[in-house]
């Protein structure tokens, strides 16, 4: 069991991996290889019971489908489905929800106010106006 601090570690690695401006030369030569690291970390963290952690990993996750459409992302996909599904917290289903949209389609989501949007709430607040608009066919691409 990982601690709060140990999640919250995790959690800004992984932030830092996939927003940084710089490339990471450490470990990770290549994107690719930075991506499929983040992808790992975050099918971890998305186990987590922080609640904090799950909602900053699920926003994570869709910025990463955004970001990188063709990226296979099938088992981050199936691990959100299901925090869609049995997750214990409604507001973590209801993102998680979300998360499921973006990542089925996220070429309808690729708005640059999603993309910079660092604050959870104002991420998944934006997001759903979007996914609104577009079940109910108000704007096009």
């Amino acid at each position: 069991m990982k601690t709060i601090a140990q999640q919250y570690t995790v959690f800004l690695f992984l932030f830092t991996i996939l927003t940084a401006a710089q490339p990471v030369t450490l470990k990770f030569g290549t994107m690719e290889a930075r991506i499929e690291f983040a992808k790992k970390n975050i099918a971890f963290g998305l186990h987590s019971e922080n609640s904090g952690v799950v909602e900053s990993l699920l926003m994570l996750t869709a910025k990463l489908a955004v970001t990188h459409p063709t990226e296979n992302m099938t088992k981050i996909v199936s691990i959100v489905d299901s925090l869609a599904v049995s997750s214990t917290s409604a507001p973590l289903r209801y993102k998680a929800y979300i998360v499921s949209n973006i990542c089925s389609d996220p070429a309808w989501f690729d708005q640059n106010d999603l993309k910079t949007s660092t604050i959870p709430d104002h991420f998944f607040m934006i997001a759903a106006r979007r996914l609104e608009r577009k079940m109910l066919g108000i704007s096009s691409r």
